[in-house]
């Protein structure tokens, strides 16, 4: 969700959900269980399911919020997948 819960796989939020943190992102791309996002200055985050490593941090563990991409580089555009 972005806010530090995670919903049950599968079911959909029906409202808008601050993203915890103090970031202002720029782009923003949910996918079918997760989600990520580029702040101001190109840096990529991803939160929700990470069950095959969609989040890019290296490992496959659930991600409740933001958690920088691991990567140097700056992002303009971002897309999340199914």
């Amino acid at each position: 969700m972005g806010d530090g819960t995670m919903a049950p796989s599968g079911q959909m939020s029906m409202a808008p959900m601050p993203v915890m943190g103090d970031r202002t992102y720029t782009d923003i791309a949910v996918g079918g269980d997760h989600a990520c996002a580029i702040a101001t200055g190109g840096a990529a985050y991803c939160w929700g399911n990470n069950l095959v490593g969609m989040a890019g941090i290296g490992s496959e563990e659930q991600v409740v919020g933001p958690t920088a991409v691991d990567t140097e580089i700056a992002f303009v555009e971002i897309v999340a997948g199914l």
